[in-house]
C-alpha cells in the first residue's frame, strides 16, 4: 500500500520496460485528488476523484496528471491475486466508482478507507489480518460483495452505513441492496455487534457526541439530532443519556465550559 502525491507529470510503462523489469503484479489506483488519463492499447480512460482503476502492471500504459495527483495504490502480486479466485485483469483497465451514486462499488469505498487508516497509522491491527481484509475487499470489488468473506462484507456494510447515517430512512433492506447481499446475511454479520439496529444507533450517537463536543461549532441539540439521522429529538435525548450517562445539553455545556 502507498499514498502518492505529485505535481503534473506523465508516467509511461513501455513494453521494453516490462520485458526487462516485469512487475508480475496487479495494481489498484484510487484517485483522491486530481483528474488523470489512462492510455492503453485500445483507448483511454479518464479517472476522477472517487474512482479507482484496476490494471495489470505488465500491460503497456501511459498515465498522465495535468493538475497533479493524490492517490492510494495497492499492488498485489499476480500469484496472490490469482489465489482470490477473481477474474484475471484483461488488457483493458477496469474502472470502479467508489464515491457513491448509481452503480457505486461499496467494497471499493471500504477498501480505500482501510488503506487510508493503515497508511495514517490509525489501524493498529495485526498486519496479516489487515492484509487478509484488504484482499477480501479487493475480491468483493472484482467479483461482487456476495463473493466476499464475512469480514469484507461486514466492513462494506459498516462503510455503507457510515456514509448514510444522515438518512432517517436507512433500513436493512436498503443496506443489503446497496452492498449486494441478502437481508438475512446482513443480519448474521451484525449478530456479534448487538444487532444491526443497535449498531446504527451507536454510530449515530457517536457522531452526535462528536458534533456536540466540537471545539469549533456550537450546534443546537435539535440540529444535531436531525443531522445524525434521528427523527425524534426526545428519543435522541433518551438514547444519548443511556449511552453516555449525560444528556446532549450536558455534553455540549461541559465542552463549552472546557473551552472557556
Amino acid at each position: 500500500m502507498a499514498q502518492v502525491t505529485g505535481n503534473p507529470h506523465v508516467v509511461e510503462r513501455t513494453l521494453h520496460q516490462i520485458e526487462h523489469h516485469p512487475a508480475c503484479a496487479v495494481v489498484l489506483y484510487v484517485a483522491m485528488a486530481g483528474e488523470a488519463f489512462f492510455y492503453y492499447d485500445d483507448g483511454v480512460r479518464i479517472l476522477r476523484p472517487g474512482q479507482a482503476v484496476l490494471c495489470d502492471a505488465d500491460v503497456p500504459f501511459v498515465r498522465g496528471f495535468a493538475q497533479g495527483l493524490t492517490e492510494l495504490v495497492l499492488k498485489v502480486p499476480r500469484t496472490v491475486f490469482e489465489g482470490l479466485d477473481a477474474p484475471a485483469p484483461s488488457r483493458v483497465p477496469r474502472v470502479f466508482d467508489i464515491a457513491g451514486g448509481p452503480g457505486a462499488c461499496p467494497p471499493g469505498y471500504a477498501l480505500a478507507k482501510l488503506m487510508r487508516s493503515a497508511l495514517d497509522g490509525v489501524a493498529n491491527e495485526d498486519r496479516h489480518r489487515m492484509e487478509r481484509e484488504a484482499l477480501g475487499l479487493l475480491r468483493a470489488m472484482v467479483v461482487g460483495a456476495r463473493a466476499g468473506d464475512t469480514r469484507s462484507q461486514l466492513s462494506t456494510a459498516q462503510s455503507f452505513i457510515e456514509r448514510h447515517l444522515t438518512d432517517r430512512g436507512l433500513s436493512a433492506a436498503r443496506i443489503a441492496a446497496g452492498i449486494g447481499i441478502s437481508e438475512r446475511q446482513l443480519s448474521r454479520l451484525f449478530s456479534e455487534h448487538s444487532g444491526l439496529a443497535r449498531w446504527i444507533t451507536d454510530q449515530r450517537l457517536d457522531r452526535a457526541r462528536a458534533m456536540l463536543t466540537s471545539k469549533h461549532d456550537h450546534p443546537a441539540v435539535g440540529d444535531v439530532a436531525r443531522a445524525c439521522g434521528f427523527s425524534s429529538q426526545s428519543y435522541f435525548a433518551r438514547a444519548f443519556k443511556q449511552r453516555f450517562s449525560e444528556t446532549p445539553r450536558d455534553a455540549r455545556r461541559r465542552a463549552t465550559d472546557r473551552r472557556s
